[in-house]
C-alpha cells in the first residue's frame, strides 16, 4: 500500500494510491490512464521465474514503453522518482567523453601557441 511505500522510499512523490491487488513477477500488463481516466500508456512483460528482489527498469526516458526490449531487469528494490540506472551511467559517460575530447582540444591549441611563441623567439 501507498503508505509501506512511502516509509520505504521517504521521498518518492506522485505516489498514486492503494490499489486493491499487486503485480505478478512473471507476467503482467499495465495499463496507465490520466485522472479523466483517458488512456496514456501501457506496457506488458512475461519473465523467466527469478527468486530475487528485482525492478523492471526502461533503458533510456525516449523509448517506446511498449516494447519489452527497451525494458531492462534490475536487481533490487528499484530507484523510484530517479534517473534509471543505464540512462545516469550514459549521461555521465557521453559528459566524460565530451570534456575529454575539449580538453584534447585545447591541450593541442596550447602547444601550437607555444610552438608558434617559441618560434617568434628565435627558439626553434
Amino acid at each position: 500500500d501507498s503508505l509501506d511505500f512511502v516509509k520505504v522510499y521517504p521521498n518518492a512523490y506522485g505516489v498514486a494510491g492503494t490499489f486493491p491487488f499487486g503485480l505478478d513477477k512473471r507476467n503482467e500488463e499495465i495499463l496507465l490512464f490520466d485522472p479523466h481516466g483517458a488512456f496514456v500508456d501501457s506496457v506488458s512483460y512475461n519473465l523467466a521465474p527469478r527468486d530475487s528482489i528485482f525492478t523492471l527498469s526502461l533503458v533510456l526516458p525516449e523509448l517506446d514503453n511498449s516494447r519489452s526490449g527497451n525494458w531492462e531487469i534490475r536487481n533490487g528494490w528499484g530507484t523510484p522518482n530517479t534517473g534509471n540506472p543505464y540512462f545516469m551511467t550514459s549521461v555521465v559517460q557521453y559528459k566524460q567523453k565530451l570534456w575529454m575530447e575539449i580538453g584534447g582540444l585545447l591541450a593541442v591549441l596550447m602547444l601550437g601557441l607555444l610552438s608558434l611563441y617559441l618560434r617568434t623567439k628565435g627558439v626553434f
